[in-house]
């Protein structure tokens, strides 16, 4: 699937391709193999047979087509792991 950032135009600033296994939580979007933090722009999923490129806008006929993202909310519970793999790194880090 590609996430799709656009501006309050609902223009297309930014297209990341190749997302799997998205979670969103906080203002930052994880994926395997990356993440966004800090996201201030509005941004959709979609599926890759969608045909969007940067600078289109996206009309509500698109948007429609757009994937439900509530089951990426990250769980508390992936919360807590993710911030306990963080400061076991760090705890780690500072001994060795």
């Amino acid at each position: 699937m590609k996430l799709v950032l656009y501006d309050s135009n609902d223009q297309v600033i930014e297209i990341v391709e190749g997302i799997n296994n998205p979670k969103i939580s906080d203002g930052s979007i994880q994926w395997d193999g990356g993440s966004l933090v800090g996201l201030k722009a509005s941004y959709l999923f979609f599926d890759d047979s969608v045909s969007i490129n940067h600078g289109d806008i996206l009309t509500a006929d698109v948007q429609s087509t757009a994937i439900d993202t509530s089951t990426f909310e990250a769980s508390t519970q992936d919360q807590i792991k993710n911030l306990q793999a963080v400061v076991n790194s760090f705890l780690l880090g500072a001994i060795e």
